[in-house]
């Protein structure tokens, strides 16, 4: 299990399945990742045991759920412009989301997993992982992919003692490009790649964090 200010990083669990349904049956989640929206909670349970339950992949918690959501709402309330947020919503109907959103229970709320070289998205060494992230999208635009991401960098360059993680997403993902950029990503290069489900073609970008630069940043922090 890991750990940041405001969220628990823990494995996955059959019980999880009708939460993880519901999220990822939303259809502004899965494709921009390339996947395809879930289909029914049994899928969901199939996809978790396959997938989900497996090491280094872990459930994003809220601590203080009834906190943090009353933060996200006071936020949204006050936003003139929901800009992205929205993902085409207008601000009353993303308004209501969030508040039934309010309601419910609250972990996990995303997934975060280091992938090994042979299922990557992209070429990787032995001792590298890709880093993947999807959070709910009534929790878009609260700082919470560079938190959590920044405990797995931790973790993966720590305990686990990886030379260096990547991570690819496609060009026109600006959320998850400035995300990677916070914390210290470089880009290596472009290159295309084909969606399993629709076999559409994009560009998508690939970038590198090593070691060393890692615990450069850690230093210069200190």
């Amino acid at each position: 299990m890991l750990e940041t200010e405001r969220f628990i990083l823990r494995p996955w669990r059959d019980a999880d399945a009708a939460t993880l349904f519901r999220w990822a049956s939303d259809p502004r989640v899965g494709p921009p990742a390339n996947w395809a929206p879930y289909v029914s909670i049994e899928h969901a349970r199939e996809v978790l045991h396959a997938a989900y339950c497996v090491p280094d992949t872990f459930a994003i918690c809220s601590k203080h759920p009834e906190e943090f959501d009353a933060a996200a709402i006071a936020r949204i309330e006050g936003e003139a412009d929901f800009g992205d947020m929205t993902r085409g919503f207008s601000g009353r109907a993303f308004l209501r989301e969030r508040k039934k959103v309010a309601s419910a229970p609250l972990n996990p709320i995303g997934s975060i997993r280091f992938v090994k070289p042979d299922h990557a998205n992209c070429a990787i060494e032995d001792n590298d992982r890709e880093m993947g992230i999807w959070l709910a999208a009534p929790f878009w635009g609260f700082g919470i992919a560079p938190e959590v991401a920044g405990a797995m960098l931790r973790y993966g360059f720590g305990e686990r003692g990886l030379s260096a993680i990547w991570v690819c997403n496609f060009v026109e993902n600006a959320t998850s490009a400035r995300a990677k950029d916070k914390l210290g990503f470089e880009l290596v290069r472009l290159e295309e790649a084909t969606n399993p489900v629709t076999g559409v073609v994009r560009t998508q970008q690939v970038s590198m964090l090593t070691k060393s630069s890692w615990e450069n940043m850690q230093k210069a922090t200190e």
